[in-house]
């Protein structure tokens, strides 16, 4: 991925949210970064649940979606989401991104 060769973060992937859940305990997490459509639930019911995962109370989370119109900013911005990244967009850019909306940059990220 990207973010562990371009950004240096270092990433660890869920095949779904039902798996997420399962194995994210004892994960250290500094930040969420979750798609909107995933399989079995969608990424904003993930992100909600894992709010409730001693530790993650208070995560910030990113999310990725080609379907950015379908999350309202200023309620995601309530919950603890920092940003959309739209996609398609620079998967080499895309740390720099990710950096920018965890550091207070601007709520939405075009497409790259």
């Amino acid at each position: 991925m990207s973010l562990e060769y371009f950004g240096g973060m270092t990433v660890t992937q869920f095949r779904s949210g039902r798996d997420a859940l399962d194995k994210i305990d004892g994960v250290g997490v500094d930040l969420l970064l979750l798609d909107v459509m995933m399989p079995d639930m969608d990424g904003l019911s993930l992100f909600r649940r894992l709010r409730g995962v001693p530790g993650l109370e208070d995560v910030p989370a990113v999310f990725m979606t080609a379907k950015a119109e379908q999350l309202d900013p200023a309620a995601a911005r309530e919950e603890g989401v920092l940003g959309v990244i739209a996609k398609p967009f620079d998967t080499v850019a895309l740390p720099a991104t990710i950096r920018a909306l965890w550091s207070g940059g601007t709520q939405e990220a075009g497409r790259g």
